[in-house]
């Protein structure tokens, strides 16, 4: 067992001083300096700790190195063509060739291509030796599935997932919960939700895990639980402390910081490879896009939670600070967000006005972003809008076009609430019919959608 951990890290640590080898060969053959290579980005300090494989960096970094050195990100690791080696019929694929495959479904997860990523990492599964390896593909094929709501899927693979990191990788069982946790909400398990990110929580503030946008991350989760679960006022302690630690996410010196604190305890503690893995984060100022949105996000729910305890001052100046956030930093579909979850609060204190310019205003922003789950609630939004203006008939198109976004797009718990919306206002037209059909929808059928 011993020799075969020992076998296990000598081959990770060959990937990782081949791949350092090979950025510091095509720097010499593109005649670059190590000062020319990493331009304004990065410090010098920082390739040439990479060159001598003192540190792994991440994808972000490996795909701006590619950009630079003018070479495809698969190329820059393997030399290699992605999809050759992803459709190899031997059943047989090197400790490298995962590597590359596994960059490539990271890089499709984070452009939405979930479809991509789960076929990929389908058909390696099975040829995965490398521990480590092999949790990293059960969170990605994890968060793909997530991406194609097949909650069923995930939830199944995310709970192996945790079973195998329990005794070896604390944080990488921690981030297989979080994302179990996610599942569970999408198939209307919110107690057993907020269950996993109550326990990621408390892993983060008992120091198994430090990283602070996984921190945001579990918090906007749990908060988003507490909503579901109509516990509004905990969703409120929440979502203020995911609103606190995003605003300082929001510089990206700030999270430079914020990961070099955290480098230093790993290293006063003797971790070296934990702290050259979050000094290379510091360096790299990562998840500073991703940390915007879920900010947003963040702002979004907090602001609907202060409406639901009839704080509607609170709340509109909650979802006014998320819009404006959103506008300095271009974020398209924060701004859509934020401006439909405000219009619903002007809606509560009569201001059907107010309501309909801020929903045709996150229609816009939707439109721009070209995210199905924007589209849908800006619909919706308008919709309500509309109905409460009196234009019923335009009113109704808007809400098939918003269920439709959704019913495409969004989780149980957020179709359950649409469909119930749109019952309301057919109950308002006297369509007594067509609202009992939607509620039985909300009841029974969007659990299972």
């Amino acid at each position: 067992m011993a020799g075969s951990k020992s076998e296990a890290a000598k081959a990770e640590s060959h990937s990782a001083s081949a791949l350092g080898d090979r950025i510091r060969d095509l720097r010499r053959d593109r005649n670059l300096t190590q000062s020319e290579l990493a331009g304004t980005d990065y410090s010098v300090s920082y390739i040439s700790a990479i060159e001598r494989n003192k540190i792994r960096p991440s994808l972000r970094a490996l795909a701006w190195l590619a950009s630079r050195l003018g070479i495809q990100l698969p190329d820059l690791l393997t030399g290699q063509n992605i999809r050759l080696i992803i459709n190899d019929t031997t059943g047989t694929s090197s400790e490298p060739d995962l590597q590359v495959i596994l960059a490539q479904a990271q890089m499709d997860i984070a452009e939405k291509r979930y479809t991509n990523a789960r076929d990929d990492l389908l058909k390696v599964r099975d040829s995965i030796a490398l521990p480590s390896q092999r949790t990293e593909s059960g969170l990605l094929l994890g968060e793909a599935y997530i991406g194609l709501n097949q909650a069923n899927e995930a939830k199944d693979v995310l709970e192996h997932n945790l079973t195998l990191t329990r005794e070896i990788d604390p944080e990488m069982h921690e981030r297989s919960r979080n994302l179990l946790g996610v599942a569970y909400g999408r198939l209307s398990m919110y107690m057993l939700a907020a269950e996993c990110h109550r326990q990621c929580l408390a892993a983060i503030d008992s120091g198994i895990v430090r990283d602070p946008s996984f921190e945001l991350s579990v918090l906007y989760n749990l908060g988003n639980d507490y909503m579901l679960l109509g516990q509004f006022a905990d969703a409120i302690t929440i979502l203020v402390r995911a609103t606190h630690l995003g605003l300082r996410l929001q510089s990206p010196q700030e999270i430079a910081r914020l990961y070099w604190e955290i480098s230093g305890q790993f290293r006063a503690n003797g971790m070296v490879p934990q702290a050259q893995h979050y000094a290379a984060m510091a360096t790299e100022h990562l998840g500073a896009a991703m940390n915007r949105q879920i900010f947003a996000q963040t702002q979004s729910n907090l602001g609907l939670a202060y409406a639901e305890q009839k704080d509607t001052v609170q709340a509109e100046a909650t979802l006014s600070q998320a819009r404006d956030l959103a506008d300095r930093v271009g974020d398209a579909q924060g701004r859509s967000v934020a401006l439909a979850s405000l219009s619903r609060v002007q809606l509560t204190r009569g201001a059907a006005n107010e309501a309909r310019h801020s929903a045709e205003e996150a229609l816009k922003s939707a439109k721009e972003s070209g995210s199905s789950d924007s589209l849908g609630r800006a619909h919706l939004a308008l919709g309500e809008a509309l109905a409460a203006g009196g234009k019923i008939d335009a009113a109704d198109e808007h809400f098939q076009q918003g269920l439709q976004f959704l019913e495409s797009s969004s989780s149980a718990s957020e179709l359950q609430h649409a469909y119930e919306r749109y019952a309301d206002l057919l109950e308002q037209r006297g369509d007594v019919k067509r609202a009992l059909d939607y509620l039985k929808r909300a009841r029974t059928g969007a659990a299972t959608h």
